[in-house]
């Protein structure tokens, strides 16, 4: 082996910087053959940039659905029923000696401003008055002279009664004042009669028929007959003395003030309970006002 002399490297010494010299290439070419091996990082791998345009066309998708569901929810704003857009529905009722007017009802399920009006004629309140206004015509005729004051005075008084039954039950959509009104002085007219008949049978000193006696009850039966009639009485009015007449118009006009007296209740209850024309017209306006704000949102 040679060692050092004259501060000059040996051989050896050289052979050991020659083969430094000759690694160096070689870890520099493992550098960058790692720096090759290393991935991008701002290259994303294949599959997530898939899911990227995959995840942009979702929203895409989802994009163009919001437009249809606004049209699905005008839609159905378009279907839906105005409120104010169809009449409730109403039912006549049957009229009984105890409710005679209820198909004047003005408190139906829907409010309006003129409430449904009824046909008059069924009301058995009407249906007697034209019964004892015949009868009472008849009886006039046969048993009562031409010239005679009470005449006009009796028929005029059971036309009175009937009359403002109709008069009333037609004013009774703009009025419910009117129509109590006009049924009160039906009811006034037809006891104006019945103390005509009763004057008739007193100073003639016939019977007047005691309200549970067989005869009064026999004709409280045939009252009881819808629809009633005047047919049912012809043959005992054109053919029966003065004093059956008379107590058998009694015991009609009886009947026929007691239903106004019903009704007259029933036209009561259904003020208090729903007002007149004024308070429904305050409440239709009220109702169509605010239907029109939801309408203009």
């Amino acid at each position: 082996m040679m060692g050092t002399m004259g501060g000059r490297s040996t051989p050896r010494t050289l052979t050991a910087r020659g083969t430094a010299i000759r690694l160096r290439p070689t870890a520099a070419r493992l550098r960058l053959t790692a720096i090759n091996l290393r991935p991008a990082a701002t290259s994303p791998p294949p599959t997530a940039i898939r899911l990227r345009h995959t995840a942009i066309r979702l929203r895409l998708t989802a994009i163009r659905l919001r437009p249809t569901a606004a049209s699905l929810r005008l839609t159905a704003i378009n279907l839906r029923p105005v409120a104010t857009s169809q009449p409730p529905t109403t039912t006549r009722s049957s009229h009984t000696s105890h409710d005679s007017h209820t198909s004047h009802n003005s408190h139906s399920s829907s409010p309006r401003l003129l409430p449904p009006r009824g046909d008059y004629r069924t009301l058995l309140s009407y249906q007697k008055s034209e019964v004892v206004y015949l009868l009472t015509y008849r009886f006039c005729d046969r048993f009562l002279g031409k010239g005679d004051r009470t005449v006009d005075q009796m028929v005029q008084a059971a036309r009175s009664g009937k009359q403002n039954i109709v008069e009333g039950s037609i004013a009774g959509s703009t009025s419910k004042e009117t129509e109590i009104k006009l049924t009160n002085v039906a009811r006034a007219s037809l006891e104006e009669l019945l103390e005509d008949f009763r004057d008739f049978l007193q100073v003639r000193n016939l019977a007047v028929w005691d309200k549970d006696s067989k005869e009064a009850v026999y004709v409280r039966e045939l009252g009881k007959h819808t629809p009633v009639s005047y047919e049912t009485f012809r043959e005992f009015v054109e053919s029966r003395p003065a004093e059956v007449v008379a107590n058998i118009a009694i015991c009609l006009i009886n009947q026929t003030n007691y239903l106004l007296d019903q009704q007259l209740l029933r036209l009561e209850r259904d003020f208090l309970k729903a007002g007149g024309i004024r308070e429904r017209m305050i409440r239709a306006r009220v109702q169509a006002r605010d239907e029109q704000m939801r309408r203009g949102q």
